[in-house]
């Protein structure tokens, strides 16, 4: 679902926290278009965790067959779990090549 371009606006404005952060993705998804890169989980592991913020780390398997950590800040707001952006839209991590999944959770479809 992350990677059709048609629904990026409709899971962004779901997906991320209310703010100043959500309302620069949005626009700068109209300006920008796809830019994706595709990718399938590898592993997950909790980096930190509070009963209203957590930062989680998914590890994906790139299509070239390297692997990328990228940690996501999440907050609870309205009942669920969203993505906090930065005022700019941005996450506040950048994504890593990984060597390994050493200290991920194996996650892996079907």
């Amino acid at each position: 679902m992350g990677s059709d371009a048609r629904l990026t606006p409709l899971l962004s404005d779901r997906m991320t926290v209310p703010g100043p952060g959500r309302d620069a993705a949005l626009l700068a998804e109209t300006v920008r278009g796809d830019r994706g890169i595709s990718g399938q989980i590898a592993g997950v592991q909790v980096l930190s965790y509070t009963e209203d913020e957590a930062v989680v780390d998914t590890a994906f398997q790139l299509r070239t067959g390297e692997l990328v950590g990228f940690a996501i800040a999440l907050r609870w707001v309205e009942g669920d779990w969203k993505v906090l952006l930065t005022d700019k839209g941005q996450p506040p991590y950048r994504p890593v090549l990984l060597q390994s999944l050493g200290g991920y959770v194996p996650w892996s479809g079907l």
